[in-house]
């Protein structure tokens, strides 16, 4: 059901005064690097899922979304909801924006945050021990 609004929607395409109704509906989550032996390696991503097929997307590193990227100009979805790929770890936390249009001009915005890796294995912890010895 459409409902009459202004002209002044900030999230939809306004046709004759009428927004569409908007359900953009995605999780998104940002996968650190991982280690190897000690190592950071490069395989960090930002990968998004629970969307439908038909959508686009936009993507920046942000902590607000603010360019005038369209449905029209937006990226299409890899069917794998991978965004990102091959990111190393960030020295310090780096935000990521994600804009997900749908056709009727409706988005919705969701933000990640890539951690930092920590491929240094915690000091070992030295736990007291006694041992017995019994002889028969």
């Amino acid at each position: 059901k459409s409902t009459p609004v202004t002209l002044t929607t900030a999230n939809a395409v306004v046709d004759g005064g009428i927004k569409p109704k908007c359900n953009v509906l995605f999780e998104a989550m940002a996968v650190s690097a991982t280690c190897t032996n000690g190592n950071k390696n490069i395989d960090g991503k930002i990968v998004i899922a629970g969307f439908d097929a038909t959508v686009k997307y936009d993507i920046v590193e942000a902590s607000s979304y603010t360019l005038s990227t369209t449905y029209a100009t937006a990226k299409v979805l890899p069917t794998n909801g991978i965004l990102l790929k091959d990111l190393s770890s960030p020295a310090s936390p780096k935000v990521y924006t994600i804009r997900v249009f749908d056709a009727s001009g409706c988005f919705a915005d969701k933000t990640v945050t890539l951690q930092s890796t920590n491929c240094q294995c915690p000091p070992a912890l030295c736990v007291p021990m006694t041992t017995t010895r019994i002889r028969k």
